[in-house]
C-alpha cells in the first residue's frame, strides 16, 4: 500500500479524517475495488435508479470484516446521495434532494463471498434500526423526537449493525478525474487517473 493521495481527495473522501492513506500498488486489486463502484452504479441502473460519481453522490462505502458459518467474510456499505440539497451537511451545491426517487435505495451492502449487491430499501420500516443508534427512541423527549425523525430523513445506513459480528476497516473512495479537477481545481486533462484509495 502507498499513500500520497491529494489532500483535497482525502478530507472530502469518507473517513478522511484518518492519519494514512491506503493506495493500491497491484494493479488487479486497484481494479477490482474500481470495479466494485461500477457494480453498485450498474445495479442502481437495472433497478431504476440514477446515481453519478460526483463530490455529492456516489464516491464512498464503508468496508467492513464479519463472520459467519465459520468462515472470515468483507463487505461494504455504500453511500449515494449523500449531500441532498435539502439537509444540513455543510455542503451546498447538489442537483438532487431527499424527494428524488432513488433516495430512499441510497444504502447499498455488497458481500464479498456473495459477490452481490442488495439495495436497502430505507422506506421499510424494518430497515430503520441500520439507520439509528439503539438509544435513539420516540416518545423520551421532544428533541429527541425531532432528532429522530431527522437522521431517519437523512437515510443513512450505519456500519455498527454489521462490524458487531467483525471489525471496521475503514473508508474506500473511488473519484473520477472530472471529480478529482472539481475538487483540487486542476483542470480535467492534467488529472491522468480516477482515482480510489482507503482512507
Amino acid at each position: 500500500v502507498t499513500g500520497d493521495v491529494n489532500p483535497a481527495l482525502v478530507s472530502w473522501g469518507t473517513d478522511g479524517n484518518a492519519n494514512f492513506t491506503w493506495r493500491f500498488p497491484d494493479r488487479a486489486l486497484d481494479n477490482y475495488f474500481r470495479k466494485a463502484f461500477w457494480n453498485i452504479k450498474f445495479c442502481m441502473w437495472e433497478h431504476g435508479h440514477n446515481v453519478e460519481f460526483t463530490k455529492y453522490d456516489l464516491f464512498h462505502a464503508h468496508a467492513f470484516s464479519f463472520e459467519h458459518d465459520g468462515i472470515k467474510d468483507f463487505g461494504m456499505v455504500f453511500h449515494a446521495k449523500e449531500y441532498p440539497s435539502d439537509l444540513f451537511t455543510g455542503v451546498t451545491g447538489a442537483p438532487f434532494n431527499t424527494s428524488h426517487p432513488s433516495y430512499p435505495v441510497r444504502n447499498i451492502l455488497w458481500v464479498a463471498s456473495l459477490s452481490q449487491s442488495f439495495l436497502i430499501d430505507s422506506d421499510n420500516v424494518a430497515t430503520h434500526p441500520l439507520m439509528k443508534p439503539d438509544w435513539l427512541q420516540l416518545g423520551q423527549a421532544d428533541w429527541m423526537d425531532d432528532y429522530y425523525y431527522e437522521v431517519l430523513k437523512a437515510r443513512t445506513v450505519d456500519t455498527l449493525p454489521f462490524i458487531a459480528m467483525g471489525s471496521r476497516l475503514g473508508g474506500l473512495n473511488y473519484f473520477t478525474r472530472h471529480t478529482i479537477a472539481n475538487l483540487t481545481g486542476d483542470a480535467e486533462a492534467g488529472c491522468k487517473f480516477d482515482e480510489v484509495f482507503f482512507a
